[in-house]
C-alpha cells in the first residue's frame, strides 16, 4: 500500500459509510450499531439488527428487529420517545413527521410522530411505487423507481399539485427518463438519459432552464447549490477521451466552471482502461468547501475547486466504492467490506458540507 498526503486513522470491518451528525458517528460492524463521540468514546451500543432510520444534530431515531422505534436525544443520549407499535414503510421528513406509503392499499399518508396520529391520508390514483422523496417548504417531490415521472404533493394536506412528464420539458434532446431527484431551494433539478439537465419551479411547475452536458458522466455530487461532476467528451478527430470537470449552478443552470483534467489524469497514470463507457464511474465522490474528492478504482484523488489542480491523496489495495467527509476527515469504503477513516493535510481547511 502506498500512502500519499493522507493516513489511516481508524479501520472498521464494514462496507457501509457511517451515519453522522455534528457530534456523533454511528458505525455498524455487524454486531449492532455503535454511537461514538468525535474523540471515539462509545456512547451507546445497540443490539444486532437495529439500524439508523433518521439522524439530525439533535435527534437519533433507531428501529430494532421488532420494528420498535426509539428516539434518542443527542444531548443527553437518552430515550426521549418510543413507538413500540412500529412504523409502516415510509420516510422521515424530520424528527416530528413521517411519510407513509402503503403500497397494498395505494395510500400516501403523513404521520405526526408527537401525537402518533395521521395528519392526512390520500388514496393515490396510480400504482407506481415511489422510491425517492425530497422536501422543501410545503412541497414533497416523489419519483417512481423508473424515474419516468415526478410527482409534487402538498405537505400540508397531501393533495397532488402536479405531475411532470418527459413530454412537458422543452429541451434539445430526446427524453424518456427524468433522472434523480435533487432540490435546491424551490428548484427541482433532474436530467434526461443523455445528461441534458433541467430546472423546474416546484411552486408553478414552470421550466426555468436547461443545460446540455456530455452524455457520458462519470458521477457527481451536489453541494451548496452547485452540482460538481466529471464527464467525458469524445471527438471524431481524436481516439483519446477527454475528461472534464463541470461545476453547474443549480438555481440558474449556468456552467460556473468547466476544466479539462485529462492531461493531469494521464500524468498521474490512474486511467487503467483504454475507453470509459456509459456504465463506468469514478466512485466515492464527496465535496468539501475547497476540494472535490473522487476515486478511480483504488486511487483516491482531490480536485482543488479554485485551481482545478489534481492530486493523488491515497492509494488502496482494494477498489474504493464510496466516501463521506466528516469533521475534517474522510471515511472511505471499499469493495472488500472495509471502512477506512483517513486524515491528512488535504482536509485541514475543509469543512463538512454533506
Amino acid at each position: 500500500m502506498i500512502l500519499r498526503k493522507m493516513n489511516i486513522v481508524r479501520k472498521f470491518k464494514t462496507g457501509n459509510i457511517p451515519s453522522t451528525a455534528n457530534s456523533v458517528i454511528v458505525i455498524d460492524e455487524g454486531e449492532g450499531p455503535v454511537v461514538y463521540s468525535l474523540d471515539w468514546k462509545v456512547l451507546i451500543k445497540f443490539e444486532f439488527g437495529a439500524f439508523v432510520s433518521f439522524i439530525s444534530d439533535n435527534t437519533l431515531i433507531m428501529i430494532n428487529q421488532k420494528n420498535e422505534c426509539h428516539f434518542y436525544s443527542l444531548g443527553s443520549f437518552s430515550i426521549v420517545k418510543e413507538i413500540k407499535s412500529g412504523l409502516d414503510r415510509g420516510n422521515f421528513i424530520d424528527e416530528n413527521s413521517y411519510l407513509i406509503q402503503n403500497t397494498n392499499e395505494n395510500i400516501l399518508a403523513l404521520l405526526n410522530l408527537d401525537t402518533e396520529k395521521l395528519l392526512w391520508s390520500k388514496s393515490l390514483l396510480f400504482e407506481e411505487k415511489l422510491t425517492m422523496f425530497a422536501v422543501f417548504g410545503t412541497k414533497i417531490i416523489a419519483t417512481p423507481s423508473q424515474r419516468q415521472k415526478k410527482y409534487c404533493f402538498n405537505l400540508e394536506d397531501g393533495n397532488l399539485d402536479w405531475v411532470l412528464l418527459p413530454s412537458d420539458l422543452n429541451i434539445p434532446v430526446r427524453c424518456n427518463s427524468l433522472g434523480n431527484t435533487y432540490l435546491v431551494d424551490n428548484v427541482l433539478i433532474g436530467h434526461s438519459e443523455d445528461m441534458c439537465w433541467f430546472g423546474i419551479d416546484i411552486n408553478t411547475k414552470a421550466q426555468l432552464w436547461d443545460c446540455k452536458q456530455p452524455a457520458k458522466s462519470l458521477g457527481g455530487a451536489l453541494s451548496h447549490g452547485v452540482f460538481h461532476s466529471i464527464s467525458i467528451y469524445e471527438f471524431e478527430t481524436s481516439e483519446e477521451q477527454e475528461f472534464v470537470y463541470i461545476g453547474m449552478d443549480c438555481l440558474t443552470g449556468e456552467i460556473k466552471r468547466e476544466v479539462n483534467i485529462s492531461k493531469r489524469l494521464r500524468e498521474l497514470n490512474v486511467l487503467k482502461k483504454e475507453k470509459y463507457g456509459m456504465y463506468d464511474y469514478f466512485n466515492a465522490i464527496s465535496v468539501g468547501q475547497t476540494h472535490l474528492f473522487f476515486a478511480v478504482d483504488q486511487v483516491l484523488m482531490t480536485l482543488d475547486l479554485s485551481t482545478c489542480d489534481l492530486e493523488i491523496v491515497y492509494e488502496h489495495e482494494h477498489k474504493i466504492s464510496s466516501s463521506k467527509i466528516h469533521n475534517q476527515q474522510i471515511f472511505v469504503s471499499d469493495n472488500s467490506f472495509n471502512l477506512l477513516l483517513l486524515k491528512g493535510d488535504q482536509l485541514i481547511h475543509d469543512v463538512l458540507t454533506q
